[in-house]
């Protein structure tokens, strides 16, 4: 009883200090344009409630868009745009088919009442 209570106690304050992100990741997946796409979703610690989106899209002006997107949204107090370039993404299994993609990374911190919103 003594280690559920531990247990208990310690799920309660994460509760308390980490963010809700289901509605925000169901928001992310309804503001990312089509010809953009994510390849890693991060969590940060610092500052908390703040989260790493790294992807890649047809053309610059999509980046823009889903950046613009994620603003709007209301769930963020800031969104940036911290790294972009170009890669080469294979388009077939056998290699010979590449196209040139930007990459990019977001940093997007929620917003202060999104911290505090608990089920």
């Amino acid at each position: 009883r003594d280690q559920i209570r531990q247990y208990q106690e310690k799920l309660q304050r994460i509760n308390q200090t980490e963010p809700v992100w289901a509605p925000v990741l169901r928001a992310i997946g309804s503001t990312i344009p089509e010809g953009c796409w994510l390849e890693e979703l991060q969590q940060k610690h610092a500052p908390a409630g703040c989260l790493e989106l790294k992807g890649c899209a047809i053309k610059l002006a999509r980046v823009s868009e889903f950046l613009e997107n994620l603003e709007q949204s209301g769930l963020f107090s800031k969104v940036r745009l911290v790294d972009s370039g170009t890669k080469r993404m294979v388009i077939n299994s056998r290699g010979d088919n590449s196209k040139q993609v930007v990459s990019f990374v977001l940093l997007a911190e929620l917003a202060s009442e999104r911290k505090e919103a608990r089920p």
